[in-house]
């Protein structure tokens, strides 16, 4: 059977054993980090069925990758996370899907009362900056 080989390498913590860094090489590359967080693993759910590989649940696996992603349309999509308890945060971070072209329009909500009421934390409805690999 004839295919591409796409090499992946990987870099992985010595005190943990976790994965922290990577890339793939082949015709697209695409840079690969891990970042860890409070949201990898948890439960989401979504506005609309996702498109062919680009599940919800790749927004939470902790890698930041152009070739493993959440994608659903037509816009406007809701993406929800459930942390499953109450955290005290300091910082939200996103990474949408990165070509130094697209540029994304969303607002971030917080709810601590299992989704009676939200507030809003971030107002990004007015972005026309390309998107990097450096998130919001």
């Amino acid at each position: 059977m004839a295919g591409t080989l796409r090499p992946r390498a990987v870099i992985f913590d010595d005190k943990s054993g976790r994965p922290i860094s990577g890339y793939i090489f082949g015709p697209k590359t695409a840079h690969r980090s891990f970042e860890q967080n409070l949201a990898i693993g948890k439960p989401v759910t979504t506005s609309a069925a996702h498109q062919n590989e680009d599940k919800p649940e790749n927004a939470v696996d902790g890698w930041v990758d152009l070739s493993k992603y959440w994608g659903a349309g037509p816009a406007p999509q809701w993406w929800k996370l459930d942390l499953q308890k109450e955290y005290s945060l300091d910082r939200i971070q996103v990474f949408p899907f990165w070509d130094n072209v697209r540029c994304y329009q969303y607002t971030l909500e917080v709810s601590t009362d299992n989704n009676k009421s939200w507030k809003q934390v971030v107002d990004n409805s007015k972005n026309t900056t390309p998107e990097s690999e450096k998130g919001h």
